[in-house]
């Protein structure tokens, strides 16, 4: 049995929301993917995995139909790492 305990991940988090656009991301280990998830207040909204390399920055496009999130989570595959060199996002004043 694998034992995941162990594993880093990426949590991104605003209480009044934000739209996910696009980030740039890079495996820091050789060849990996990552799954990118989104929450609305805690609801799962979707999730998208995302193949990177350490050759080469991947620009991650997120789907527009996740619309307003409060957080988006990022998992690396198991044992791997990767580097997120920017997000790209557009915050919200209120989930109204």
């Amino acid at each position: 049995m694998l034992d995941r305990t162990d594993l880093c991940y990426a949590s991104i988090t605003a209480k009044s929301g934000f739209f996910a656009i696009s980030a740039k991301a890079a495996a820091a280990d050789g060849s990996s993917f990552i799954i990118v998830t989104a929450y609305r207040e805690g609801v799962y909204v979707g999730s998208r995995r995302h193949n990177l390399t350490s050759t080469s920055v991947s620009n991650l496009i997120f789907p527009p139909t996740w619309g307003v999130i409060t957080e988006l989570v990022i998992h690396p595959s198991g044992g791997s790492q990767f580097v997120l060199y920017g997000l790209n996002a557009a915050m919200v004043g209120s989930l109204t």
